[in-house]
């Protein structure tokens, strides 16, 4: 049984989705998750402890920073409200691993890059 302290990272508030990864070259299990405290993180199994490495922080975004989103609604001025958007769900491209798709509490839809 693995477990994660403050020491090696940890969410904050409920995780609502893991993804398990593809092995890479050190072989170790690895899983990504997403949580309402706004973080979405990598996770790495090794023989005595988990690691975590936050991947991104969900951004607050008003309604119309939203409605712009893919087409250019960020380029336009829309500001973000400064705080973390809670994380519920997230899905990955499946032939291009470092695309995902993440939506938020707040409705939003986003898509991402590692």
């Amino acid at each position: 049984v693995y477990s994660s302290s403050v020491k090696t990272g940890q969410h904050t508030d409920p995780v609502w989705q893991v993804h398990w990864q593809k092995e890479d070259l050190t072989k170790d299990p690895r899983f990504s998750s997403i949580s309402s405290d706004g973080r979405v993180a990598d996770w790495s199994m090794t023989k005595n402890e988990l690691k975590m490495e936050v991947q991104m922080h969900l951004k607050l975004v008003g309604p119309d920073a939203a409605k712009g989103a893919g087409r250019g609604g960020r380029e336009h001025g829309d500001a973000d409200l400064g705080g973390l958007a809670g994380g519920n769900c997230f899905d990955f491209n499946p032939f291009q691993e470092h695309i995902f798709i993440v939506g938020t509490e707040e409705g939003n839809i986003h898509k991402c890059s590692r």
